[in-house]
């Protein structure tokens, strides 16, 4: 996956799954992966472990990008381009 589509999917996510305000207006204004990926990691709206229904489980581990073996952030792109994909959005982003 190139930089330029996790860069595509980190703002859409950050557009649909995290609070209005800062974090929304930042993440529209950089294309610094690093950037996004802290807003994800941090915004308390989104799929993040420690915020989450599913706790320390497979399905957390793959919705929420979490390493049970290291307790690391690692956003799960393919999971959710695929996402993306199969409800035909996309080219829409």
């Amino acid at each position: 996956m190139t930089r330029e589509e996790k860069i595509k999917i980190a703002k859409w996510y950050i557009r649909e799954w995290c609070f209005l305000g800062e974090n929304q207006t930042i993440a529209k204004n950089t294309n610094d992966l690093e950037v996004l990926e802290n807003i994800i990691k941090t915004d308390k709206s989104g799929f993040a472990c420690d915020r989450c229904i599913h706790g320390q489980t497979e399905l957390c581990n793959r919705i929420c990008g979490y390493n049970n073996q290291f307790l690391k952030f690692h956003f799960q792109y393919v999971y959710w381009k695929n996402i993306l994909v199969k409800r035909n959005e996309w080219d829409k982003i």
